[in-house]
């Protein structure tokens, strides 16, 4: 069974860090004091709402110690005009079936059996999307990936207009790693792993 106050806190603080990260990509400068949290709640509704002086300080904080990951261990981009899929499903095992029919994992971490009901949640909306780009070039089904999150919802919200002019995109790897349901495991195929470790030594203790 699902944890439905852990699942609304998990895509309230996603969406949150996801969007305030949208801001600083967009002028290299973290202004979040300015800025709105965007709140999924565990049936998939988006709102928004003026974030609080906690809030801000959390993700001021957040974004830091993200910054000094990205310096030390840069991470993968998001291609240039990246094809999005739909995900038309999540097996028990967190595989992600997309609609091309392409099948593929997150690469470099283990995740908790709650964490396919959380990707379902998460990926399965009508608004939402995924552009991945393959860790490896061998044949492997289901492949690992590199998975980054579109939404199209928030260009729906009057207060995100303000902000966003297009697709909010989010590393879906590193949402998992950083909310503390996954958690790194070094593999070879993956060009990232002491990124994801230092990331995972951040996400909240559960």
């Amino acid at each position: 069974m699902i944890n439905r106050q852990a699942c609304k806190w998990f895509f309230s603080v996603y969406v949150a860090i996801i969007f305030s990260a949208s801001i600083v990509s967009a002028d290299d400068k973290a202004k979040v004091s300015g800025s709105a949290a965007a709140e999924r709640s565990s049936d998939g509704t988006i709102s928004s709402r003026p974030a609080t002086p906690a809030e801000i300080e959390d993700l001021h904080q957040f974004g830091n110690r993200l910054k000094k990951i990205d310096n030390k261990y840069p991470g993968p981009q998001i291609p240039k005009n990246a094809k999005l899929f739909r995900v038309t499903s999540v097996d028990n095992n967190g595989i992600i079936t997309l609609e091309n029919g392409q099948r593929i994992r997150l690469e470099g971490m283990k995740c908790s059996p709650e964490t396919p009901d959380y990707l379902r949640k998460l990926l399965m909306g009508d608004k939402d999307r995924v552009a991945y780009i393959l860790s490896s070039t061998s044949n492997d089904n289901p492949a690992g990936a590199y998975i980054w999150h579109a939404s199209l919802s928030l260009m729906d919200d009057p207060e995100m207009k303000k902000f966003i002019t297009g697709p909010s995109y989010s590393p879906l790897n590193e949402g998992a790693l950083t909310s503390g349901w996954c958690t790194s495991e070094r593999t070879s195929s993956n060009a990232y792993n002491d990124r994801y470790e230092a990331l995972s030594k951040i996400a909240p203790k559960r």
